[in-house]
C-alpha cells in the first residue's frame, strides 16, 4: 500500500492531498552507511481528517530509528483539511499497528 498513492494516484502535485504536520524520530541504534537497511510502516492512528503512520527502520537484526509522522488530508486550492474519505480509510484500517512500542 502507498499512503501517498491512495490519495493523490496520478502523483499530481496540482492534486495533492497530504501535507506533514509533524515528525518525530527516535535514533536508537547507529545506521552504517553503505549496508542494507529495512524500514516497516503501521498506521497507528486516523482520525477524521488525519493519520499517524508509526515506522522502524532495522539493519540486520538491529532496531536503529523508530518514530511517527502525521499527514493531514489537504485542500490546497481551498487551504482547509477534509475528511479522509471511508474508501481510504477502510484500506488504511487493514494496516493498523497491532505492537508495542
Amino acid at each position: 500500500m502507498g499512503v501517498v498513492r491512495l490519495f493523490t494516484p496520478d502523483h499530481s502535485f496540482d492534486n495533492w492531498k497530504m501535507i506533514i504536520l509533524n515528525i518525530n524520530v527516535d535514533f536508537v541504534d547507529q545506521i552504517y552507511f553503505g549496508q542494507h537497511v529495512s524500514v516497516y510502516t503501521w498506521m497507528k492512528k486516523i482520525g477524521k481528517t488525519s493519520l499517524q503512520l508509526y515506522e522502524e527502520i532495522w539493519q540486520g537484526e538491529r532496531l536503529c530509528a523508530k518514530g511517527t509522522v502525521v499527514y493531514v488530508n489537504y485542500n490546497v486550492k481551498d487551504q482547509k483539511s477534509e475528511p479522509i474519505p471511508e474508501m481510504i480509510r477502510r484500506e488504511l484500517e487493514t494496516h493498523l499497528y497491532k505492537g508495542e512500542q
